[in-house]
């Protein structure tokens, strides 16, 4: 195994193919999502690619790529050089992870270990939020890093919630409380029976210009009537997400969808699939009609397409919402690492750093760094 250290956008344009193999079809890891991440996120001068990739020799002279670490590192003053996975901060990429070939797990979590560890000192500290518990790859990757005198710590995150769905939608009705199966049902009499409503789901790029408008309309007067900005006011945040919903529906994964009810713009949501799972990102409802239950009405066109299309999962991703569990999600548990390299003033800070008591301190800790 060797490895090849990806700094440049040249460099991340030409592993699109060979990076998409390796996701597997989980949108949050795939280029299209991470690379589009680092086109709109990232910093000059402040940021800089850091992608890690392992290369399996074996085969060909050119070398199979077999897994990789799709992180940047950034600069600051105050922390200094922070090694951060790609779609970090305000897109809250989920379920983040080193990616590999399934015949070759161990082998790339050992590989990025010790090139971090052993092969360069760029880096002071690596910071790994909200990984899944049961992420296999993450475990092995975190236990090589310790096994290399790496200080680590690991606290508890947010939990990710999910519904395992069942092979029927009278089933998953059946699993909700009387009262709440009851008011699913009104819902669907009353809105979709009737006639009332009509649900457009986004199949090309005029549909989704169409929705697009209505999601970001909606959500956005929802936010700013509660006195908050929107997450769309963030130029950043808007510009990648218009051309990421692109990219999604030239994969087929994107679920987009808007509602219009009695002849108005009701509701929109803003979803996308891996092979087994549809995840929820984002919504937009109309605050003028919440007597009339619009997020009801999504939830219910949405997961009942997903089972009827054959999917095992409804992701709600990161947050302890309580309408999560009210759908009988069931919380999946995630957690945060901080490492820190064997170097004597990084482990100084890192120890410093871990003397909080909670991300947001560790976050937050006002140590001013000097490089080892």
């Amino acid at each position: 195994m060797r490895v090849r250290l990806i700094t440049t956008h040249a460099e991340l344009l030409a592993l699109e193919a060979g990076w998409n193999a390796l996701a597997a079809g989980m949108p949050m890891r795939s280029w299209d999502w991470l690379a589009t991440w680092w086109k709109h996120y990232g910093a000059p001068g402040e940021r800089s690619l850091y992608v890690i990739c392992v290369i399996d020799d074996a085969e060909n002279a050119q070398g199979t790529l077999v897994g990789l670490a799709p992180w940047y590192l950034e600069r600051t003053r105050m922390h200094g050089n922070i090694l951060r996975p790609l779609g970090s901060g305000e897109v809250c990429t989920d379920h983040q992870s080193i990616l590999y070939h399934p015949d070759h797990l161990a082998n790339v979590a050992s590989t990025i270990a010790e090139y971090v560890t052993t092969k360069n000192d760029q880096w002071d500290r690596l910071e790994l939020l909200a990984i899944d518990e049961g992420d296999e790859a993450m475990a092995l990757l975190v236990g090589e890093l310790e096994a290399r005198d790496s200080l680590v710590s690991g606290k508890q995150a947010e939990t990710c919630w999910i519904i395992d769905l069942p092979a029927t939608w009278d089933e998953y009705l059946a699993s909700l409380s009387r009262s709440h199966r009851r008011r699913l049902r009104q819902c669907y009499d009353r809105k979709v029976s009737s006639g009332r409503s009509c649900w457009h789901v986004v199949t090309n790029s005029n549909q989704l210009e169409q929705a697009w408008k209505v999601l970001v309309d909606l959500h956005q007067r929802r936010r700013t009537g509660l006195g908050e900005s929107g997450c769309f006011a963030s130029n950043q945040f808007y510009e990648f997400h218009r051309e990421v919903t692109s990219r999604l529906l030239a994969t087929g994964q994107l679920r987009m969808s808007w509602i219009e009810f009695d002849g108005a713009p009701f509701a929109a949501e803003y979803h996308f699939s891996s092979p087994d799972t549809v995840f929820t990102y984002q919504c937009g409802i109309d605050t003028n009609r919440l007597d009339e239950s619009p997020g009801r009405l999504a939830h219910l066109l949405t997961t009942k397409q997903a089972i009827e299309e054959g999917y095992d999962h409804f992701d709600f991703l990161r947050g302890d919402e309580p309408y999560k569990s009210h759908y009988r999600a069931e919380p999946k548990p995630m957690n945060d690492f901080l490492v820190f390299p064997n170097r004597a003033v990084a482990r100084l800070h890192g120890r410093a750093v871990l003397a909080a008591s909670t991300v947001k301190d560790w976050l937050k800790q006002g140590v001013v760094f000097a490089k080892s």
